[in-house]
């Protein structure tokens, strides 16, 4: 029995020395950040609250906030020239000191301020752990590594909601959940000592010692402008299927609340009760992705979330609840070939600088779908959000028939080769 339960968490194949080291940080990481993540949308209405703040003054900080990509694309930028090490080692300390400097916050423009340069760290951290995972774990484990990742960054997240449960039983009680983070510092600092340069990096970077190692400015515009057709492809993915996910995710609750008369408890139960079966998925796809391939896990758990949330926003009763369970374990098959599919797709001298322009385009096409729901929708908003998951339809289109094939190749050979990076006798070098 014992054998059988270690084997179910195993990777599909042994996994190298430098990844079983590098595992523990990633793990911890992508649970901190899961929960860093979900922090200010989850806890704003509490702060707001006690300082008198409306509704459409929580909305405008949430929307000023979306903003913060901009710093998170300089700061993956600066880790494509210096290193994936010292920018991943700084964002992931960083980020929850500057959540628990939220706690002391009096005011609604400080602790966005503090959120701003949090999430921005945050962001990058989430960026680099995926580019780490490319970069440093051996082909046929990838994506069962970032399901791994995806399922601790849900805990997180899920852990978030368990210490949010106090959040009205005082005035100042909202500021505990800010501290938590604080918590993971001595083992991130830990682990952070024992992190090692990614070898691709190293590989691509110029020579001159492990201090001054770093990719020249030139070698990354110039693998943007080789692959600049590609980049633009998976960022039209990213933006379609953001259009379709965001209004699903985010209006969610509301329409259960106001359109089929959910309490309280009874969306908080609906959420959990039909998302869980998606870790069903998650885990699934974690395993079978690097085998059987990554676009037909995408396709397939694209389509069921496609299915799910139209048929969620649509119905009642039963078949909503039918709807949401179907498009969790169905959708979840995707997660863990979407995480690590826009890295594997580029070269090293650009990896990082790209998955942050695709997570760009995937903020705005999020907050198109939403402006689009809100222009549209008259009356019930069901009808409207189910029309947005034609972007889901959108990206199946782009990546079959525009996108290459990743899973069982060399991450040099699924980026394109070596001509996008600076000549180097290594034979690693991406």
């Amino acid at each position: 029995m014992r054998r059988g339960i270690t084997s179910f968490f195993d990777p599909p194949i042994p996994l190298n020395g430098r990844s079983k080291r590098l595992y523990p940080m990633l793990v911890l990481t992508a649970l901190v950040t899961g929960y860093q993540g979900s922090i200010l949308s989850t806890m704003l209405t509490y702060p707001a609250q006690q300082w008198g703040k409306s509704a459409s003054e929580q909305a405008r900080l949430l929307a000023v906030l979306r903003f913060d990509i901009l710093a998170a694309l300089l700061i993956v930028r600066a880790a494509d020239r210096l290193g994936r090490k010292r920018i991943l080692s700084s964002c992931a300390l960083a980020a929850p000191v500057l959540t628990g400097c939220c706690a002391l916050t009096n005011s609604l423009p400080a602790l966005g301020a503090l959120q701003f340069c949090a999430r921005a760290l945050t962001t990058s951290t989430a960026i680099l752990i995926t580019v780490y995972v490319a970069e440093e774990f051996p082909t046929g484990t990838r994506a069962w590594a970032t399901g791994g990742l995806v399922g601790m960054a849900a805990l997180g997240s899920a852990s978030l909601l368990v210490v949010a449960a106090t959040a009205d039983r005082s005035p100042n009680a909202w500021r505990l959940p800010f501290l938590v983070p604080l918590l993971a510092l001595a083992p991130l600092i830990w682990l952070s000592r024992s992190l090692e340069e990614s070898q691709r990096f190293q590989d691509a970077a110029s020579t001159g010692g492990d201090r001054t190692r770093k990719v020249d400015r030139r070698a990354t515009f110039a693998a943007i402008r080789l692959h600049r057709k590609r980049l633009l492809l998976v960022a039209a993915f990213a933006l379609a299927m953001s259009f379709a996910q965001t209004p699903a995710r985010q209006l969610q609750n509301e329409f259960l609340r106001s359109e089929r008369d959910f309490s309280s408890f009874e969306v908080s139960v609906f959420g959990i009760l039909s998302n869980a079966p998606g870790l069903i998925g998650l885990y699934v796809g974690s395993m079978l992705s690097d085998r059987f391939g990554r676009k037909l896990f995408i396709v397939i758990g694209l389509a069921g979330f496609a299915v799910g949330d139209a048929g969620l926003f649509l119905s009642s009763g039963t078949s909503l609840w039918v709807s949401s369970i179907f498009g969790a374990l169905i959708g979840g098959l995707a997660l863990p070939a979407i995480g690590v599919y826009s890295a594997e797709l580029f070269p090293t001298a650009m990896r990082a600088t790209a998955n942050g322009l695709i997570t760009m385009f995937g903020r705005i096409g999020g907050a198109a779908g939403l402006l689009t729901v809100g222009w549209l929708a008259t009356g019930s908003t069901g009808p409207t959000i189910a029309a947005t998951t034609i972007g889901l339809w959108v990206a199946i289109g782009v990546l079959l028939f525009t996108l290459p094939e990743t899973s069982g190749r060399d991450i040099e050979e699924s980026s394109g080769g070596r001509p996008s990076s600076p000549p180097s006798p290594h034979p690693s070098t991406a």
